[in-house]
């Protein structure tokens, strides 16, 4: 993938880390790198220009599920479907499924290598899941694998036939 061309803001309270950031993005050829040290800062870059993609930390004063709120359903948001890469020193279940919630289109636990976070890059750009818009959610969509067609009422593997069909009419 050629990065010559992309922009992206990174959005963390920790300069060092928006600086690795920045060096992993340059080295790969990216030329248009802006930086924010929190979500109020990255959404007024986001507005001013919407970036390609967008590089979120979670743990800000301005924190990262609050900033991507506004992307994916704020009235000013250029871009509701940005691809956005949260990232996390803490990469716990609940943290994981609160950015997921959230609609992160990926997340990524520091320390962050240039390998993993090119990996996530690629992901999110040449292979972009369904975009879902609904009424309690907004973002991509949540689940990775795909169970080949659906072809009855069961709509997830661990529903049972009994749970749905057992009904006593006698």
């Amino acid at each position: 993938m050629r990065f010559e061309h992309l922009s992206v803001v990174i959005a963390d309270d920790q300069r060092s880390s928006r600086e690795i950031v920045a060096e992993f993005l340059k080295a790969a050829g990216m030329r248009d790198i802006r930086h924010a040290a929190d979500g109020g800062e990255a959404c007024q870059l986001i507005c001013a220009r919407a970036p390609d993609f967008l590089i979120l930390d979670l743990e800000m004063p301005y924190d990262g599920v609050k900033t991507l709120g506004q992307i994916r359903t704020g009235a000013a948001s250029p871009n509701r479907r940005l691809p956005v890469i949260m990232m996390t020193a803490y990469a716990t279940p609940a943290r994981i499924a609160a950015m997921r919630d959230a609609g992160a289109t990926e997340v990524v636990s520091k320390p962050l290598s240039s390998t993993k976070l090119l990996a996530r890059i690629q992901a999110v750009l040449l292979q972009p899941r369904p975009f879902i818009d609904g009424r309690t959610y907004v973002g991509p969509d949540r689940r990775r694998a795909r169970a080949g067609h659906y072809v009855g009422p069961l709509r997830r593997s661990a529903d049972g036939l009994s749970d749905v069909f057992d009904i006593d009419v006698a």
